[in-house]
């Protein structure tokens, strides 16, 4: 997985990317508290959110596991 930013953290796109889902999707997930991440409020700007590494590879496990043996 390829990162931009801080070390061991991942944008929504970057998330979105490797499964193959939008960046909306993801937004999603993490507002319906199925993908852990950090919110980061910057001066004047919209929220962003980051997402740990190993809070990625957990979602994977658990609710792409199944989706990712069919491929």
């Amino acid at each position: 997985m390829t990162q931009s930013g801080p070390p061991g953290w991942l944008s929504t796109r970057q998330c979105a990317v490797q499964i193959g889902v939008s960046t909306s999707f993801i937004r999603g997930e993490i507002r319906d508290g199925r993908l852990r991440a950090q919110q980061l409020v910057r001066d004047g700007k919209r929220p962003v959110y980051r997402v740990a590494l190993s809070d990625f590879r957990v979602y994977l496990t658990q609710h792409w596991t199944s989706t990712l043996r069919s491929v």
